[in-house]
């Protein structure tokens, strides 16, 4: 899970020329930000920092819950977290 979101936006930005209409609608339509007086390529850059800002939000709420709200390391049985 961390490592994909520490690939997952850089790999957004390389791409987002190539799909920019989906871009611009993710940004619409999961963020809601208003599109009017704003270009495809601005409302995809807008949803990509919101989207950044919401994984900034769920690591620091994640990391003040604790370890025992965590899913557990590989080869750890999820009974000793529990």
């Amino acid at each position: 899970g961390m490592t994909l979101s520490a690939v997952s936006l850089p790999y957004y930005r390389m791409i987002c020329p190539y799909g920019l209409p989906k871009f611009a609608r993710f940004a619409k339509e999961v963020w809601g930000i208003d599109p009017a007086g704003r270009t495809d390529e601005q409302l995809a850059e807008e949803g990509l920092a919101a989207l950044s800002e919401g994984e900034e939000l769920l690591r620091a709420v994640l990391a003040a819950e604790g370890p025992e709200h965590r899913a557990p390391a590989a080869g750890q049985d999820d009974a000793v977290i529990m």
